[in-house]
């Protein structure tokens, strides 16, 4: 997992300790080396975790701390954590509530909804991980990684850069049109985005409401992307048994025969790891998990802690980095406080070389209205201000993710890519 996202020769090797105690509870990342704590981050770093090795060694660089006892961070074990947080093993919930419910949740008005929502909120724990709007342990623990190689190998390891042509950061713009108001939206937002010249990529519900193929053309035809957003987005795709998620999933790409779907976003991001696996049979890519999110209906706090694309199977998932406008309005944060958050994770995943992925919704109850319109404007005017950015559609994104894993480093040469460029850590 570690190698493949460097993508780093073949030759290296990493340590091994296979042997592992479950566990669950919260440790601590302690980083003693002042040179190895990366601009972007803090000398220690709480974390949630499910497994710690069965021998502890308190000489170290940097190790993870849990309870009394301090347990070394090599390499073999910075892969376990990391896929223990990319596939939130640390959530404790099966579940989530919406999918017990026996009714469809929207045919309750929106605002009740929020405020029956927050109520509920009130009535849970905190766990306090992820943090919010930002954590980055999986990118903390995947520097930890390659410093380790490198202090091994007593030379800068090579490894393939991040995005095609040298970009230094990726962006993404996407929309979840939750409700059949988002229809007479398309062209407002549409409108923002030619004035910025940026493409979007627009995910459409196959059964709530009727589906508008006229609209869906149009935006093919001027380089958008159609994907597709759940089954019914009642918040209960991801927790049905295997055979009715594909009956589903089969059923939502056959109406989409015209287009060339090769996306998915599940409805309140709902998902589980079986379910995303699922998905790997069916989509080149899905975008179904945040970076950290808070105040959802799968979980209090939720996330997969890096804002990089990872692979599921050979599905490529694309986090959504940035807090989404229907969180952040039913957080109550008003239009400067948004665009303050907004502009501060631009700015750290921008130092971080990650993806900026935006889910905007054009439903006239979030961001589809005068109002909002306005913030969205003022976001999409400071993107493109920026410099050296790929403003890609999702699809374009997995097909380089793939790609660039499909590339290999030798001689000093990439074979596979001819927009791929080394780098030196």
């Amino acid at each position: 997992m570690l190698k493949e996202f460097w993508k780093i020769s073949e030759d290296i090797s990493i340590t091994e300790n296979k042997e592992y105690q479950q566990v669950k509870g919260k440790g601590k990342i302690i980083l003693n080396n002042t040179s190895l704590i990366p601009t972007w981050s803090k000398p220690s770093k709480e974390i949630l975790i499910n497994r710690i090795p069965l021998k502890s060694n308190k000489e170290s660089n940097y190790y993870l701390q849990y309870k009394n006892e301090r347990f070394n961070l090599d390499e073999d074990y910075i892969e376990k954590l990391c896929e223990d947080l990319l596939f939130e093993h640390y959530l404790t919930k099966k579940k989530s509530f919406l999918s017990k419910i026996p009714f469809d949740y929207t045919i309750i008005p929106p605002k009740i909804r929020v405020n029956l929502f927050n109520l509920y909120l009130k009535l849970k724990k905190d766990p306090k991980f992820p943090e919010w709007p930002t954590d980055l342990t999986v990118d903390l623990l995947r520097h930890l990684y390659i410093q380790s190689i490198k202090s091994n190998k007593n030379k800068q390891v090579p490894y393939i850069w991040f995005w095609p042509n040298d970009h230094k950061v990726a962006l993404c713009i996407t929309h979840d049109c939750d409700s059949e108001t988002s229809y007479t939206n398309i062209e407002k937002v549409r409108e923002i985005e030619r004035k910025y010249n940026f493409k979007s990529c627009w995910n459409f519900v196959p059964s709530k409401y009727p589906l508008d193929f006229k609209k869906m053309s149009e935006l093919e035809k001027e380089g958008c992307e159609v994907g597709i957003h759940d089954y019914d987005h009642t918040g209960k795709l991801a927790f049905e048994d295997e055979e009715i998620i594909k009956k589903k999933l089969s059923e939502s790409i056959s109406k989409f025969k015209d287009y060339k779907i090769q996306g998915f976003r599940s409805g309140l991001l709902q998902r589980n790891e079986k379910f995303l696996k699922i998905l790997s049979e069916y989509f080149v890519y899905d975008s179904s998990v945040s970076d950290t999110d808070m105040n959802s209906p799968l979980s209090y706090r939720n996330g997969v802690c890096t804002v990089f694309p990872f692979f599921i199977n050979k599905m490529v998932e694309i986090p959504i980095t940035m807090p989404q406008d229907w969180r952040l309005i039913r957080m109550n944060f008003n239009d400067k406080e948004m665009l303050d958050i907004w502009s501060k994770k631009i700015k750290l995943i921008t130092e971080v070389n990650g993806i900026i992925n935006i889910n905007m919704h054009p439903d006239d109850f979030i961001s589809g209205n005068e109002k909002y319109l306005k913030v969205y404007d003022a976001l999409l005017k400071e993107l493109s201000t920026l410099e050296n950015v790929w403003a890609a559609l999702p699809r374009e994104v997995a097909e380089w993710w793939t790609e660039r894993a499909n590339s290999n480093i030798k001689n000093k040469i990439i074979e596979g890519s001819e927009r791929a460029k080394i780098k030196y850590y």
